[in-house]
């Protein structure tokens, strides 16, 4: 799960550089300039949703793994007097 954080949070850190895309009319790529923005704006995207996932799983697996720290109170069977 961590590996799934770490690559998720590496292809983000990657595309960062990439986002001038969106800022220039003349991109330096052979190919469509809307193919280059689309392909930027889909690995970002999945770049952060899959380290946001990531991290809240592992947020989940971490609660369930660590005891707690204040037990929870015992329920009181004393009878009150009517």
């Amino acid at each position: 799960m961590l590996g799934v954080c770490a690559g998720a949070g590496l292809s983000v850190v990657f595309v960062l550089p990439d986002l001038t895309v969106f800022h220039f009319a003349v991109l330096p790529v052979a190919g469509p300039p809307a193919l280059e923005r689309f392909l930027v704006a889909l690995v970002l995207g999945a770049g952060l949703a899959t380290a946001v996932a990531g991290a809240g799983a592992l947020r989940v697996l971490a609660g369930r793994a660590a005891p707690s720290a204040h037990p929870a109170p015992s329920p009181d069977f004393t009878e009150s007097e009517s």
